[in-house]
């Protein structure tokens, strides 16, 4: 499968740029384990924009992870482990 962008990595990070590849219509993939994500240890995140009242890791993540969706971004729930840059092409091997 050949994608525009890939995306290595489903923490805070990469599902932002997944939602803003996303609603650009940008052929996107996303791989990562958003479950190993270390926001999943937050207890409650204070200073994020949009959450006065302080919002929990996985409560956050699953929030980020719908809206990764609905943008139609395929999620691989897979470790990356190798990429490899052949004809100008990147090519990822997962776990």
């Amino acid at each position: 499968m050949t994608y525009e962008v890939i995306i290595i990595g489903s923490g805070p990070a990469g599902l932002s740029a997944g939602v803003y590849l996303g609603r650009a219509k940008v052929k996107t993939l996303l791989v990562g384990k958003p479950e190993n994500s270390q926001v999943m240890k937050a207890h409650n995140i204070m200073n994020y924009l949009g959450f006065p009242e302080g919002i929990t890791g996985p409560d956050f993540l699953k929030k980020a992870l719908d809206q990764v969706k609905k943008y139609r971004v395929p999620i691989i729930k897979k470790e990356v482990v190798n990429v490899i840059k052949k004809n100008g092409l990147f090519n990822i091997k997962t776990a």
